[in-house]
């Protein structure tokens, strides 16, 4: 005898509205999302360092060595990534820069190169030669 007897139903999920729900979001987000153009410079790279250096012309130049550990030295003089802007400023004014050669050993982070081409990228240099010994 069957007192209690359950009638099973399947439960159906309709996903034709969430799929339109999706396609308006999409369509909210590119229209909303505003695309950065990103520019980019012209990087000259060298491993031969007698090739690279000849190119550079030394009167106008301004030479940047980055160490191992992250030291920045600007034309033999010890500086921060903080002080980079400030110091080429002054160069700037003082001599008309054209070139600018970042020199780097192959055990320096890239990190650091990054953090300095930023930096350049930020002041609108865009002639820059990198060395790696």
């Amino acid at each position: 005898m069957n007192i209690l007897k359950k009638n099973k139903k399947y439960l159906e999920i309709n996903i034709t509205p969430l799929i339109d729900i999706v396609f308006l979001l999409l369509v909210f987000f590119m229209i909303v999302i505003n695309y950065d153009e990103y520019k980019s410079f012209k990087i000259n790279t060298s491993s031969n360092i007698k090739e690279a250096t000849s190119v550079v012309n030394k009167d106008v130049t301004v030479t940047i060595n980055i160490s191992n550990n992250g030291t920045i030295k600007i034309n033999k003089e010890a500086i921060n990534i903080g002080q980079l802007s400030k110091k080429l400023l002054k160069i700037k004014r003082k001599n008309n820069i054209d070139e600018i050669v970042i020199k780097t050993s192959n055990k320096t982070k890239v990190k650091y190169l990054v953090k300095v081409m930023d930096e350049l990228y930020a002041m609108n240099h865009t002639n820059i030669t990198i060395i790696n010994n």
